[in-house]
């Protein structure tokens, strides 16, 4: 996945999610004006950008900026450029180091130069974006609390790890308690279908509740 755009390897995450588990995502932010947390209830398919296009090898952007005319040949960010910029010792650099990989060309009134102004790389950035808009998925959350809304960042990859972890430790937790209360073997229990396996751990849980209740 190195060589995909941003865009694309968010995309083909997003689909990866939703073959495995479905289409609904469930996940929690916080509102940065209360520090309420707050529950996100969301869709892939309402998270998937409409519309999309195949990348070209290269772009350019002309601007003018100070009374100056910039041009700029770039390709768009892909996997490989996100590793090396998670290798940075911070997010500026990261950024920086992206840039240095994504510029082509660059020239200032006709004349080629190596580093350009942080208002033409704010622009370029911006345009970037607008190139692969799938590479950023932006919410738009409102706080119940104070009624903030607010911008929040949904990172696929991170969501996706995430609930794999969390799913592993679901896993290894039934299995032990499985194979505790009714001895099965740990390949019978991993063979179960996970509604299944969820089910007869609702019927533990309920065990203590009904001998109370008798």
């Amino acid at each position: 996945m190195s060589w995909l755009t941003v865009g694309d390897r968010e995309a083909l995450l997003l689909q990866v999610r939703r073959i495995a588990f479905g289409d609904e995502l469930h996940g929690v932010t916080r509102c940065p004006a209360c520090r309420t947390l707050l529950d996100l209830d969301l869709k892939i398919s309402d998270l998937l950008v409409s519309g999309s296009h195949d990348s070209l090898p290269e772009y350019e952007m002309n601007t003018d900026w100070n009374a100056a005319s910039f041009h700029v040949a770039f390709r768009l960010p892909v996997g490989a450029d996100q590793e090396g910029a998670a290798s940075q010792p911070t997010v500026d650099a990261g950024a920086a180091w992206i840039m240095r990989q994504t510029v082509r060309r660059a020239s200032c009134n006709g004349e080629r130069i190596d580093n350009i102004p942080s208002p033409v790389v704010e622009e370029l950035s911006a345009r970037m974006a607008e190139l692969d808009p799938q590479a950023e998925v932006v919410l738009q959350p409102q706080c119940v609390a104070c009624g903030t809304r607010f911008s929040s960042f949904f990172d696929a990859a991170h969501y996706l790890f995430e609930e794999l972890t969390a799913r592993g430790q679901e896993l290894l937790r039934d299995v032990h308690r499985l194979a505790s209360q009714y001895h099965w073997s740990e390949s019978s229990i991993f063979a179960l279908p996970r509604m299944r396996r969820r089910s007869y751990i609702a019927f533990l849980e309920e065990e203590p509740l009904r001998r109370q209740t008798s």
